[in-house]
C-alpha cells in the first residue's frame, strides 16, 4: 500500500513534469514566432527591456522576465530605419503553450504570420 506522503510526492512530480513540458513547448513556440516575425522583416521591441532589435538572441534573452511581455513591431521606413510602427503582440507565459499569444493588434499581415506559426506548431486546432 502506498503512503499518503509517497502519493503526494508522485502527484507533485507529475505536476512538475507537466509544467516543465509546458515551459519547453511555450519556449519552442515563442522561438518560432520570433523567427517568423524577424523573417517578415520586423524589428522587435520588448517593452521596458530592449529597443528595436533584429537580433534573435537578444530578443529571446529579453523575454519572460515578468511572466508577460508586450512586443512592439516596427518595419523599415524609406530611410531604411525601423521607424514605422507595424503592430504589437502580447505574450502571457503562464497560459497553456497554445495560448501564449494573449492578444495582438488587428493587422492582416501580423495575424497571418501568427496563424501560420500556430498551425505549424500545434496543427489546425485553435
Amino acid at each position: 500500500m502506498i503512503s499518503v506522503d509517497q502519493f503526494m510526492l508522485e502527484q507533485n512530480l507529475k505536476i512538475a513534469q507537466g509544467s516543465l513540458e509546458n515551459a519547453v513547448a511555450a519556449a519552442n513556440y515563442c522561438m518560432q514566432i520570433m523567427k517568423a516575425l524577424l523573417g517578415a522583416g520586423y524589428a522587435v521591441e520588448v517593452h521596458d527591456v530592449i529597443n528595436r532589435s533584429t537580433n534573435l538572441h537578444t530578443i529571446i534573452k529579453a523575454l519572460n522576465s515578468t511572466g508577460h511581455d508586450r512586443l512592439a513591431l516596427y518595419s523599415r521606413s524609406e530611410s531604411g530605419k525601423y521607424t514605422l510602427f507595424a503592430g504589437w503582440v502580447e505574450f502571457i507565459y503562464d497560459n497553456e503553450p497554445k495560448y501564449l499569444v494573449s492578444d495582438y493588434s488587428n493587422r492582416f499581415e501580423l495575424e497571418s504570420i501568427l496563424n501560420r506559426v500556430h498551425e505549424n506548431h500545434f496543427g489546425s486546432e485553435k
